[in-house]
């Protein structure tokens, strides 16, 4: 067995804690012995390959409120997940640092108008830096909400073969009552989009006057 490996006599489990320094383009020969009081016994022998892990982590920000007025105490969460685990984070607030609590969230509060610009880092153990941003659209309530449409939500961009694609498209904010949405793509093949109107809450129904194409 490698230098490290070890089997539990009772639970039969084989354990190896394997670190960058144990990747190798020659496979590890392990050979593995079971026996019993009564002198009968089996073996299995397999060779065991070491890979470097070269995917990111996956990188989600949660904000409390989008968009926000002016003295918002805007809470900002980070989600990430890992193919091994997440050893790292990191989280700028308009190009300035932010520390993060324990369960991976910050409060900042927003006092100027404008577009607040929210960039966020996971690191695993092997280095690899996966990345995710969002925008804040802060507005003076005095004047009320900015009068443009704007997605909000950072793209989902993989997916693994034989999975369903998913995206959920979020609206920064609106001056008008209805959004259709639509897709566009040129390969592969065009993606379906569900084309039914999202309203504003407490508003009526009236006939589409967006469209907000993904």
């Amino acid at each position: 067995m490698p230098p490290g490996m070890t089997l539990d006599a009772q639970t039969g489990v084989l354990s190896w804690p394997t670190t960058a320094a144990d990747v190798s383009s020659t496979a590890y020969p392990v050979t593995v012995t079971v026996s019993d009081p009564d002198g009968q016994g089996d073996t299995q022998s397999f060779d065991l390959t070491v890979k470097s892990d070269t995917t990111p982590p996956q990188v989600t920000i949660a904000l409390s409120a989008n968009p926000a007025p002016v003295g918002t105490h805007e809470q900002i969460t980070l989600t990430a997940t890992d193919d091994v685990r997440v050893t790292a984070w990191g989280l700028t607030v308009n190009g300035q640092a932010v520390t993060l609590n324990n369960q991976g969230s910050a409060v900042v509060t927003l006092n100027q108008a404008g577009d607040v610009s929210v960039v966020a880092q996971a690191e695993d153990a092997a280095g690899n830096v996966g990345t995710a941003s969002r925008t804040i659209s802060v507005y003076d309530p005095t004047l009320g909400l900015p009068p443009d449409l704007r997605i909000a939500s950072s793209a989902v961009t993989s997916v693994l073969a034989g999975e369903p694609y998913s995206y959920a498209v979020q609206i920064a904010h609106l001056d008008t009552d209805v959004v259709h949405y639509s897709s566009r793509a040129t390969s592969p093949a065009r993606a379906p989009i569900s084309t039914a109107p999202a309203w504003l809450p407490g508003r009526p129904r009236p006939a589409p006057r967006a469209t907000a194409t993904a």
